[in-house]
């Protein structure tokens, strides 16, 4: 789902808010920016990493100013704390990323942060569609090839199921 794909909301009083997790990276605030502008609602979650960026402060400053923005605090490690940021959300932009870069324990703390992510969005009953983006895989040659012998492996099985 490309933000220039998305259909302009009608009437945003009519819409389900999104939900932009972590509205608080560079790419998750472009999201954001994109979907306000085509007059959609928008649930900020960022994650308190302890650290007031450029970004925390402009999304500070939209929301006093924007009422369809609305901003939620997450931990990513704690599922229930992300239910709320997608209460009535009809779909979520999850743009995870590390300021520090990906070391073996942020490789962990990402993909335990992920299963949380899709584990609150199975407790809700408004979320119709997730769409990922990390920047995890770009961490390591070997990384990447083992998430393409993955997604092989995947494939295959997928094929399986479908009688092929």
């Amino acid at each position: 789902m490309m933000i220039s794909k998305l259909p302009n909301a009608k009437n945003s009083l009519q819409r389900s808010p999104i939900c932009v997790l972590d509205a608080s990276s560079d790419l998750g605030f472009w999201i954001l920016k994109g979907l306000l502008s085509r007059g959609y609602s928008v649930h900020a979650a960022v994650q308190n990493n302890g650290r007031e960026t450029e970004i925390m402060t402009n999304i500070k400053e939209m929301g006093e100013l924007e009422k369809r923005l609305e901003l939620f605090v997450v931990d990513i490690l704690h599922y229930q704390s992300i239910i709320g940021a997608l209460k009535g959300c009809s779909a979520l932009f999850c743009c995870l990323d590390s300021l520090d870069g990906y070391d073996e324990n942020m490789v962990d703390l990402e993909l335990r942060g992920v299963i949380n992510v899709v584990e609150a969005c199975a407790q809700t009953e408004s979320v119709e569609k997730i769409v990922f983006s990390s920047s995890l895989l770009l961490g390591s040659e070997e990384r990447m090839f083992a998430w393409k012998r993955m997604r092989m492996r995947d494939h295959g099985v997928m094929q399986s199921f479908a009688g092929k």
